[in-house]
């Protein structure tokens, strides 16, 4: 495995590029429009659409620019049609921008994560472009898994599967392969990516409610 790398460049965000096997889509599957629902949720889960808040549902469909909010023990999943799934754990917040939406070459995906811990998991790109946009953050996103959480405005990045490219507010660059993570404080300074732990991986994942 190489050891990541670290570099720099002149950039206002701190950009997370994520690269990984990309599964051909029929042409048909093109034309189809991205649909999504909540797939599982438990504790204190609100799904606000146009203002209006409401308990989060298994089975209710999500809609364009909706919002969903934990509490301390909450937890939900979001499942999409082409195979997307968004993971939230608790005390998180998410809009959803054009999750759901046109599945095509030159369509694009947006979310932000405006706190929170998120897993992102895109099995088969149906889209031109998947953003996700956290405080300090924007995350695009190619066919991987990968974990995202903002403790305190900072922001920090852990790879499960593909190769992943961040870049700093500051202009720090770092390149993460599967086990890696990386580490930005709120003023965009970047320690050095390292190998997480067991241990620390497994406490992400029990935030997510992920085995």
């Amino acid at each position: 495995m190489n050891e990541p790398r670290r570099g720099a460049s002149g950039s206002r965000w701190m950009i997370v590029l994520c690269t990984g096997t990309i599964l051909a889509l029929a042409s048909p599957a093109l034309a189809q429009e991205r649909t999504c629902e909540i797939a599982e949720s438990s504790g204190d889960v609100a799904l606000i659409q146009a203002g209006s808040r409401a308990n989060a549902q298994v089975g209710a469909s999500i809609g364009p620019r909706d919002v969903l909010q934990t509490g301390p023990a909450g937890r939900v999943e979001v499942a999409c049609s082409d195979g997307a799934r968004v993971t939230l754990g608790p005390d998180t917040q998410i809009g959803l921008g054009s999750l759901v939406g046109e599945q095509a070459e030159d369509s694009s995906i947006g979310m932000s994560l405006h706190r929170g811990i998120a897993r992102f998991l895109a099995p088969v790109r149906t889209w031109g472009s998947f953003n996700v946009f956290g405080p300090v953050a924007v995350a695009s996103v190619r066919s991987t898994e990968w974990i995202m959480e903002t403790p305190e405005g900072a922001t920090n990045v852990f790879v499960r599967d593909g190769v992943v490219e961040v870049r700093s507010i500051r202009g720090q660059t770092a390149s993460l392969q599967p086990t890696y993570g990386v580490n930005v404080a709120p003023d965009g300074t970047m320690a050095e990516p390292r190998q997480w732990g067991a241990q620390r991986v497994a406490d992400v994942l029990s935030r997510l409610g992920i085995q």
